[in-house]
């Protein structure tokens, strides 16, 4: 038996291979543990109105996300948008919802994610604040989570931005607990300043491993001490001593 289609839509019949009316497409990552897919419509190629993902993992079939196009074939989004990320997945659900302006992202913007895909509760554990200009520049404090956040890596940076620009002191947690931690320069250059603690990356349950040493004008300098600890346990111990000129 041929097996239903996963997705697909219309092309217009002059040959400009210009997308048309309603469509279902795969996500960048389609995948066993990431079946996400998009419906919407388009007009002369572009995308306008509403989008919605939808995400398919065995029994389940749930939307997880989506907003509006402008209808004048800007592709250009605006209103109220729930975003998820590029590593989204049954063991990532990680999304972001907050509002575009012109397609600039504005105001405050929080970060949800779900650890057990049976499970539909969510809990918000980030965001921050988009400048209102438009110019999609973060301002303030922020909880940011780490780019392969998932239920083995629950990694997140907190901290303040400035004009786009991370400063002053930020904090590593892992699993809602302080881990590491260090400072920016103070004029938005986003240079690594004094004493920090950095993790490996990736940094996950069976896979813990800090850095420990300084940065001056943004190079690791001196005397860096690597640490590990295993899963489960509360301390970390020095496993390596690695030197950098000074």
């Amino acid at each position: 038996m041929k097996q239903p289609a996963l997705g697909g839509g219309q092309y217009d019949e002059a040959g400009n291979e210009c997308k048309i009316g309603r469509w279902i497409e795969l996500s960048d990552k389609f995948k066993a543990t990431c079946q996400v897919r998009q419906y919407g419509e388009y007009i002369n190629g572009k995308k306008v109105g509403r989008w919605d993902s939808y995400w398919h993992y065995e029994k389940l079939y749930k939307h997880i996300g989506g907003g509006l196009y402008d209808e004048s074939g800007n592709e250009c989004k605006i209103g109220r948008w729930i975003e998820i990320t590029e590593e989204f997945n049954s063991t990532s659900q990680v999304s972001y919802h907050g509002d575009y302006k012109c397609g600039k992202k504005v105001g405050r913007w929080d970060i949800w994610y779900q650890k057990n895909y049976h499970d539909l509760k969510y809990e918000k554990i980030g965001g921050g604040s988009y400048d209102e200009v438009g110019n999609g520049c973060k301002i303030g404090k922020w909880t940011e989570v780490i780019h392969d956040f998932s239920d083995f890596s629950q990694v997140t940076y907190l901290g303040e931005y400035k004009n786009g620009k991370k400063i002053g002191l930020w904090e590593i947690q892992y699993e809602a607990k302080k881990i590491g931690s260090g400072s920016y320069d103070e004029q938005g250059d986003m240079i690594k300043i004094g004493k920090w603690i950095e993790l490996h990356d990736p940094f996950t349950d069976s896979f813990q491993i800090i850095y420990e040493g300084e940065f001056k004008r943004g190079q690791k300098v001196g005397t860096w001490i690597k640490k590990e600890r295993y899963e489960n346990h509360l301390d970390f111990k020095e496993v390596d001593v690695i030197k950098y000129a000074d």
